[in-house]
C-alpha cells in the first residue's frame, strides 16, 4: 500500500519540443543535342550544293525509379523495465479476478510484478506456514512471463511485543531473518528480488522510524535470502516521501539512508528501493530544496549518497510512483490527462538515468470506488476494468 506523499509546491512543467528535417531529391534531364555536318568535296567531281545534315536528337533520360531517402529519425527508446506494484490488493482476490487482473497487466506490457509476502499471514504461529496465498501469486506471474519483486513484512502476534501492531518490528530479528530464509528456498528460480519491509522512514514502521533498528533487521534478512537463493536481488524497504519530522515521526530518505549506512548497511543490500511520488504536480518541476520534489530532487541525493559511500554499483528501484486520478490533491485536479503527462515524463526521465533499475507503478487498478478516498484510486483502469485514457495509453507507450 502506498503512503501518500506530501509534495510541496512546485515551479511550472518543463516543456519539450521537436524538429522535423526535410529532404528533397533532384533530378536532371539531358536536353537534345546536334551538330551540322559539313560535306567533303573531290577536286574532279562537280561541287554539289551544301546539304546540312538535320540534327541528331538525344532523347530525355528516363524518370529515377528510386523514392527519395526519407527524413532521418531519432531512434526509439528501448522498453521500460518495469510493470506494476499491487501491494496486498491481490492476496484476497478470487481466482477469476487474480488471473484477469495478471492478464490486464501482462497486456499493457507489464514484465515486473511487486507484491506483499505478509509474515503475519503466511506464518501466523512460529514454525506454522501456509504459502497458498504467495503461491498462486507467483505462480500465475510467471506462468504470464512476469519476474517477480516480493515485499517481506510484517510482524505476526507471537514475534512482537503484546499490545503492538504488525507495523512494529519482531523483537527478535533472526526470527524475521528465517522467515525471509523458508521465503527465498521456496521461491528460489521463482522470485527475483526480495524487497526487505516497506517505507521503514514513515509511516510502517512502528512507533516511529528506527534506521539502527531497520538495518539489524536488514542485515539479518539478507544474509538468510543469500544463503538460501545466492542469484536473489536484495533491496532496501522502499523509502516514501517525507521531511525530517521534529517529532522523529518521519525521517526523510537521505537522511534514513546515510543512518543506515553508519549503522552497517553498507555490503547488505544490492539495491535501493524509493518510492518517488511526487503528485499532485510534475515529477520534474525544479525546487529550491530538493527534497520538496521526490523524484526529481531526492532520487539524485539518494544516489549520491551511495556514490559517497561506494556503492555506486547499485541501482535505485522505484518500488512504488503513481498518482491517484480522478482526484484533487492539495486544491490539484489529477485528471487523466495529467496522469498522461505525469506518466511520460518520470519514465522517460527513468530511463534516462544510467543508474536506476525497474520502475513499478503504484497500481493498475483501483482498490475501490470511494472517490472520496485517495487511496482507493491509484489505478490506471478502475475498479471495474475501464481504462483511464490517455494515462492507459501512456503506460502501455512506455512498457511496450
Amino acid at each position: 500500500m502506498a503512503t501518500l506523499a506530501s509534495a510541496c509546491e512546485m515551479g511550472p512543467q518543463p516543456s519539450s519540443g521537436s524538429a522535423s528535417v526535410q529532404t528533397a531529391a533532384a533530378r536532371t534531364v539531358a536536353a537534345p543535342s546536334g551538330a551540322a555536318v559539313v560535306p567533303v568535296t573531290s577536286p574532279t567531281a562537280p561541287v554539289a550544293p551544301p546539304t546540312t545534315a538535320l540534327p541528331t536528337a538525344t532523347a530525355p533520360a528516363a524518370p529515377s525509379t528510386t523514392a527519395p531517402a526519407p527524413p532521418p529519425t531519432a531512434p526509439q527508446a528501448p522498453p521500460l523495465a518495469g510493470g506494476f506494484s499491487e501491494g496486498a490488493s491481490l492476496n484476497w482476490e478470487t481466482g477469476a479476478e487474480l488471473a484477469a487482473h495478471l492478464d490486464g497487466m501482462r497486456a499493457i506490457g507489464a514484465t515486473w510484478l511487486r507484491f506483499d509476502i505478509d509474515w503475519s499471514g503466511v506464518e501466523p504461529s512460529k514454525g506454522t506456514y501456509d504459502w497458498s496465498v504467495p503461491d498462486r501469486i507467483v505462480d500465475g506471474a510467471r506462468a504470464r512471463g512476469m519476474s517477480v519483486l516480493a515485499m517481506v513484512g510484517y510482524s505476526p502476534a507471537w514475534a512482537r511485543a503484546a499490545g503492538t501492531d504488525d507495523k512494529y518490528g519482531p523483537t527478535n530479528p533472526a526470527d524475521f531473518a528465517n522467515f525471509a530464509a523458508a521465503a527465498a528456498a521456496r521461491y528460489r528460480g521463482r522470485v527475483s528480488a526480495y524487497e526487505i519491509w516497506n517505507e521503514p522512514n514513515r509511516g510502517f514502521w512502528h512507533p516511529r522510524p528506527d534506521p539502527v533498528g531497520y538495518t539489524t533487521l536488514l542485515i539479518g534478512a539478507y544474509n538468510a535470502i543469500k544463503g538460501a537463493d545466492p542469484a536473489a536481488t536484495v533491496l532496501t524497504g522502499g523509502f516514501s516521501p517525507s521531511p525530517d519530522a521534529a517529532d522523529g515521526s518521519a525521517i526523510a530518505p537521505v537522511t534514513f539512508l546515510n543512518a543506515m549506512y553508519a549503522a552497517g548497511a553498507g555490503g547488505h543490500f544490492d539495491g535501493l528501493a524509493h518510492h518517488p511520488y511526487n503528485y499532485p504536480f510534475s515529477p520534474l518541476r525544479p525546487e529550491n530544496v530538493y527534497n520538496y520534489n521526490a523524484f526529481a530532487g531526492v532520487t539524485p541525493a539518494l544516489r549520491q549518497s551511495m556514490v559517497d559511500h561506494g556503492d555506486s554499483a547499485k541501482k535505485i528501484w522505484a518500488t512504488e510512483i503513481g498518482a491517484p486520478t480522478p482526484a484533487t490533491v492539495n486544491g490539484v485536479a489529477t485528471s487523466p490527462q495529467y496522469l498522461a503527462t505525469y506518466i511520460a515524463e518520470a519514465t522517460a526521465q527513468w530511463q534516462q538515468w544510467s543508474w536506476t533499475g525497474p520502475m513499478f507503478w503504484y497500481s493498475y487498478r483501483d482498490a475501490g470506488t470511494n472517490p472520496n478516498d485517495l487511496e482507493q484510486l491509484f489505478g490506471l483502469v478502475s475498479r471495474s476494468w475501464v481504462p483511464k485514457e490517455p494515462a492507459y495509453s501512456a503506460m502501455r507507450d512506455a512498457l511496450t
